[in-house]
């Protein structure tokens, strides 16, 4: 479904580094996982986890693997960003309350990491729009 599965490798309890890159194609933008992303998964609040789950957990590391460089970034736009994630936890088999939580969630306080980088992001933003006719 996203080119290749996931790869990280643990850095310590709550950083993982992609280790292969990973691509998702959204309302005709690419995203990408790139290569060395250093995260923590998907950003919940730890009294959360009950209702939306661990962050590095299935869907969850997935999305936030994609979700994290888009906000970084900030040239994808932030609701795009967010609805993509949305797509992605749907595409893999979240149900329907924890994907709308995890959602909800990301429009009301998104836009305090949209725009702050994300460790280590090695693509070239135009990466992200070429072919599209976005950019």
């Amino acid at each position: 479904m996203f080119g290749n599965d996931l790869v990280t490798t643990q850095i310590d309890r709550e950083l993982w580094r992609v280790e292969r890159p990973l691509y998702f194609d959204f309302k005709g933008y690419h995203f990408i996982a790139p290569e060395c992303l250093v995260y923590d998964g998907t950003s919940a609040p730890r009294g959360t986890w009950w209702a939306v789950g661990h962050p590095l957990e299935g869907a969850n590391g997935i999305s936030g693997a994609f979700h994290d460089p888009a906000y970084g970034l900030s040239i994808i736009p932030q609701k795009i960003c967010d609805e993509m994630y949305l797509e992605v936890q749907r595409l893999l088999g979240t149900p329907y309350f924890s994907r709308i939580t995890k959602f909800n969630m990301l429009r009301a306080v998104g836009h305090i990491s949209y725009n702050k980088s994300q460790g280590c992001i090695n693509i070239d933003p135009q990466r992200l729009l070429k072919g599209y006719g976005n950019g």
